[in-house]
């Protein structure tokens, strides 16, 4: 039987690089990833972007997107509390539309920056934003008192937002 790794006791990860001699084969290994790796990754949309700082629109989006996460989340927990989920349309456009879509423009954004140019993204966050704004208290006034307008002009927005993204999508495909 072996005897117990000193290392392994003090609760320490071991390099098994060669050059330190130290071979317990029973602890894990760090991961290492390459930010080169990344880095220097080219695809379909053009190079990608690999610092650490998101910045322009990118960051507009995940501001709403985290937003949006947090109030989904805190109406959640009120609606399942009290019991009360007659508003739960508008809590889940609320999560997919400002959390879920959101992110993704954000991520979208950040990981391609050739769509990060001219007007089309600010109009796109606008568009969105202003959907997201409406639709969500739209929808709870439409259960409410059976007033759709707001929810119906919220749709719109949203969906003209879009509209606005793929047009980025393909412009940014075909540079």
């Amino acid at each position: 039987m072996t005897p117990p790794c000193p290392v392994a006791q003090r609760g320490k990860y071991v390099d098994r690089k060669p050059e330190t001699g130290h071979s317990c084969r029973h602890l894990p290994q760090p991961i290492r990833h390459s930010r080169r790796a990344w880095d220097d990754t080219a695809g379909v949309f053009g190079e990608f972007k690999g610092d650490d700082q998101m910045k322009g629109i990118s960051s507009a989006f995940f501001i709403v997107a985290v937003s949006a996460a947090l109030g989904g989340m805190v109406w959640g927990i009120q609606m399942a509390a009290t019991g009360d989920h007659v508003l739960s349309p508008a809590h889940g456009h609320l999560n997919l539309i400002g959390w879920v879509s959101f992110a993704i423009f954000g991520f979208y954004y950040h990981l391609v920056p050739a769509a990060d140019q001219g007007l089309l993204p600010k109009l796109h966050f606008a568009l969105s934003a202003a959907g997201l704004g409406l639709i969500v208290p739209g929808i709870a006034m439409a259960i409410a008192s059976h007033n759709e307008m707001l929810a119906k002009l919220g749709s719109v927005l949203t969906l003209a937002g879009m509209l606005v993204f793929f047009v980025v999508v393909l412009r940014t495909i075909r540079k």
